[in-house]
């Protein structure tokens, strides 16, 4: 199986995190993220800048570990 390999960078908190708190940095971090300089900065880095919510972070995540889960057992990886 094939499986597509792209670098990319979150924000991740504590499991327990209380809801109010993750939503509170989320929103501090869009505000940010729609900052001019900052978009420029992240484009001259070669980063696309792609804001999501905690819960879309928690899906990617999701998805990204049984890819590679399947990816690995397809490949027969030892998981020591």
């Amino acid at each position: 199986s094939l499986v597509n390999i792209a670098a990319w960078s979150g924000l991740v908190g504590p499991a327990k995190m209380p809801a109010g708190l993750a939503d509170k940095i989320s929103q501090s971090f869009h505000a940010v993220m729609k900052v001019p300089a900052v978009v420029e900065q992240m484009n001259k880095l070669g980063q696309a800048v792609v804001v999501s919510t905690p819960d879309g972070m928690g899906q990617y995540l999701r998805e990204q570990r049984d890819i590679w889960a399947k990816a690995i057992k397809d490949q027969g990886i030892p998981q020591d």
